[in-house]
């Protein structure tokens, strides 16, 4: 079986509806699941507490736009049973391949949409004392600005290669780093 030390840093996020796909709450806790380690349905479903069939469809969206593959098959009693894996520790939105195909309302949109499955999650969520939210107007040039998105990514990294395993408690993390429509007040 494959460990986290083989996967693939980065894999691009080249079609809208593999961002709609991953944008879901749930196929988003399955795929984090599978970068992790590798899982059969069984086991997803046990660790989500949701139904085995319902596992079975998010699976087969991940798989379908390039998130996850199979990587052990065996038989188990009269059927085959599948171990998935993510295919990347981590996926970025390539937004010169999606502009290509679509337009920005259309990729801003479906970005938006993984930052209100966040907030969806945040509302619902039951820890209040380690929210953090921030929201923050600020003048950078081109190059400041793609230093921080490099400084941010660097630091999610840093604390999502040194998870280990399921010690600790799972946080989300969900950031946003745009260009603002004229002067922010």
């Amino acid at each position: 079986m494959l460990n986290q030390a083989i996967l693939p840093a980065e894999a691009k996020v080249s079609s809208l509806g593999a961002l709609r796909a991953v944008s879901d709450t749930c196929r988003h806790r399955i795929l984090t699941l599978l970068i992790r380690e590798p899982l059969t349905p069984s086991e997803v479903a046990a660790r989500l507490k949701i139904a085995r069939t319902r596992v079975y469809y998010h699976l087969d969206l991940l798989k379908e736009h390039g998130f996850i593959r199979v990587v052990e098959e065996r038989p188990v009693a009269a059927m085959i049973e599948r171990t998935y894996r993510a295919c990347a520790r981590r996926f970025r939105v390539d937004r010169q391949m999606l502009a290509a195909k679509s337009s920005e309302s259309e990729l801003n949109d479906a970005q938006a949409a993984l930052l209100e499955r966040a907030a969806d999650d945040l509302r619902v969520s039951t820890s209040s004392s380690d929210v953090l939210v921030m929201r923050a107007f600020t003048r950078l040039t081109k190059v400041r600005a793609a230093e921080l998105r490099s400084e941010i990514v660097a630091l999610v990294d840093k604390y999502a290669d040194s998870a280990s395993g399921d010690s600790g408690d799972s946080f989300e993390m969900a950031f946003a780093l745009f260009a603002s429509e004229g002067d922010s007040v």
